[in-house]
């Protein structure tokens, strides 16, 4: 039989070309990656085998037979690994996410197979010799080739069951690599002489290069380094657990400066400077891009040496366009990380650091600190509790009465959230609002919280005790939601509530940036009946003319301005003044903090309407609230 070695030489020269840019690329050493090397690798082996065999049985009467038996057998081996090891490969990208290795289950056929081929030399069951030196096949010979279907439809499979996990590209190189594999493997089955399987794999695997295993994924662009994502699949894949190594996280700080006053190309060229910079002291493999200005580098040794040459290189000025500009670092170091955890801790502290202002203008090096490893451990934990609470509606609200000493009664209540954890107990609204203000989910709680304080006056009823009005907070955030105004009314309307009975406290912070959304859903409250009263006055961010300009009902004085004005006399003219001031404005004025007696005596000269404090109460539950208001409601 005359074989048609063309396409064999053809896919030699694909394989060849494939090796060389593959092996001159900076390659992320995954076990994707690993995988597909291997793959590489044993489909050219098996091109060559393949080449040297088919010259070896053209030649059989001149080539000794135990030669011929062990290079077919080389060969048949090799290929018959390669739909094995694609499935591996298709398997580590669809479920690349499991950190533990071990035994493939789906290695088993190939063992089957391979200790068939290998003992071929006995049974000649797969290929044999004939007297005449003539090539033949055994029945074996077609049992290999359901081996090599069992895999592609298994890879197939494989694809199909996780296409969810695979972007489009992969789908579809994946999707045709299998289709043609099997129509190959049929075409070959059929003519044997015509070797087209070997160019097919070529081919496939020259796609994968191009489209699975693309080496600019986990590259960053501009710095040459590896990106965030090469490294959270090396601490997903515990590559760092091997050996003692050490993290060095490194932020450049100042170059917020250049962005501000110079053009950003100036910013990117440092960026690159100092990534170029990092992969001469550490070597490419161990340089990973986190954020715009922080990178990690991954040592074993050497940690001094090269913590001292960054802090070197920043002490230097950096020179652009005859100017030079001073630059700093802060180096956070993580030593002995043996664990993923530490890894996943390391990529946390990073984030926070980051994210941290840094307004001192030198380096500075965090080593192991427990302290702020603590803190944002705290930060995820919160995280998750809040994220319970708004999925599980936990969130419960506490009213705290405010007096109206001129008609001596509790005619208003402000609603406070309040979030409770059987493990942190309960959470402060300091720190709770400000996550969830950053994480946009403050929409949810205060939609939540309304719904809640419309069901006690609805079910409760406490204007029969002679409550006016009930105060609920609403955050900077909400405020610029388009329709934050018209969906609370119609949630207000859905419980039959009086909008007289509504005011809505904005903070100062509200007030000094009055922006279009939120102006828009400030008027429309005001324009439908309700009240707004503008919270934390005294904490320094509002402009009088903000305050002039704008329809607030009531002001509310600040519990720190309040309990300084008993020691300050600076700040006890500011309180008396600005109470004055807004009377003249004919707005209703509200003090918070109010715990003493002598405070209460102060206030009532300075002219305020209304006490809020712990003097009169605390903030309540809802029952232990209607249960006060029971008893002091309508006591003069």
């Amino acid at each position: 039989m005359k074989y048609i070695i063309h396409y064999d030489i053809a896919a030699l020269i694909v394989f060849i070309s494939i090796g060389i840019g593959y092996y001159m690329s900076q390659k992320f050493p995954s076990r994707q990656a690993k995988r597909y090397e291997k793959l590489l690798v044993v489909s050219a082996v098996s091109v060559v085998l393949d080449l040297i065999t088919v010259q070896c049985i053209a030649y059989a009467a001149v080539v000794p037979v135990w030669f011929n038996y062990i290079i077919n057998i080389l060969f048949y081996l090799t290929f018959n690994s390669v739909p094995l090891l694609y499935c591996l490969y298709i398997k580590e990208i669809v479920d690349g996410k499991q950190t533990k290795s071990g035994f493939e289950p789906m290695i088993i056929p190939y063992i089957c197979i391979a200790l068939m081929i290998a003992t071929n030399g006995i049974h000649k069951q797969v290929f044999y010799f004939d007297a005449e030196h003539n090539y033949c096949h055994g029945y074996g010979y077609y049992v290999v080739y359901v081996v090599t279907f069992v895999y592609l439809i298994l890879s197939l499979v494989l694809t199909i069951r996780n296409r969810k996990k695979l972007i489009a590209i992969q789908k579809i190189a994946t999707i045709i690599y299998n289709i043609s594999s099997i129509c190959v493997v049929l075409l070959q089955c059929i003519y044997d002489n015509l070797l087209i399987s070997e160019f097919a794999v070529a081919i496939s695997v020259l796609l994968m290069y191009m489209t699975l295993q693309n080496p600019l994924e986990f590259s960053d662009a501009r710095t040459g380094t590896f990106n965030r994502e090469a490294f959270t699949k090396a601490v997903t894949e515990r590559m760092f657990g091997r050996k003692r190594q050490t993290i060095i996280g490194v932020q450049l700080e100042g170059t917020q400066k250049i962005r501000e006053f110079m053009d950003s190309s100036n910013e990117l060229k440092i960026l690159d400077e100092f990534g170029k910079f990092l992969k001469d002291i550490a070597g490419y493999k161990r340089v990973y891009k986190i954020a715009d200005v922080q990178f990690a580098i991954v040592v074993e040794k050497d940690v001094e040496d090269i913590k001292n040459a960054i802090l070197r290189w920043v002490d230097a000025p950096f020179e652009i366009d005859d100017l030079k500009i001073n630059l700093w670092v802060s180096l956070c170091i993580v030593e002995n990380t043996k664990k993923a955890e530490q890894n996943g801790d390391f990529l946390k502290l990073m984030d926070y650091w980051g994210a941290r202002e840094s307004n001192i203008e030198a380096s500075r090096i965090i080593d192991n600190d427990k302290s702020v490893l603590e803190e944002i451990e705290y930060e995820y934990k919160l995280k998750h509790v809040l994220e319970k609470s708004i999925s599980e509606q936990s969130f419960e609200v506490y009213y705290q009465p405010i007096y109206d000493w001129k008609n001596k009664k509790f005619a208003v209540v402000e609603a406070l959230a309040r979030m409770y954890d059987k493990n942190m107990g309960f959470i402060s609204p300091d720190e709770f609002i400000i996550m969830a203000e950053k994480s946009g989910q403050i929409i949810k709680i205060g939609e939540m919280i309304l719904r809640k304080v419309c069901s006690m006056i609805k079910e409760d009823n406490p204007m029969q005790y002679g409550v006016e009005k009930i105060h609920i907070n609403l955050s900077v955030i909400q405020c610029m939601q388009e329709n934050l105004a018209k969906d609370f009314t119609k949630i207000i309307d859905s419980y039959n509530i009086s909008h007289d009975n509504i005011c809505f406290e904005i903070t100062e912070t509200i007030s000094s940036d009055m922006t279009d959304s939120i102006k828009k859903n400030l008027d429309y409250f005001i324009n439908n009946g309700f009240e707004m009263s503008m919270d934390d006055y005294g904490t320094g961010y509002t402009n009088i003319m903000s305050i002039a300009n704008y329809r607030y009902n009531s002001v509310k004085m600040d519990k720190s301005m309040v309990w300084t004005s008993m020691e300050s006399d600076t700040v006890r003219v500011l309180l008396e003044q600005s109470i004055s001031m807004f009377k003249m404005l004919d707005k209703k004025i509200v003090a918070e903090g109010v715990e003493t007696k002598e405070q209460i005596e102060m206030l009532k000269q300075f002219g305020c309407d209304y006490f809020q404090g712990y003097y009169y109460s605390k903030p309540l539950k809802r029952e232990d609230y209607i249960s006060f208001m029971k008893k002091y409601g309508n006591v003069k």
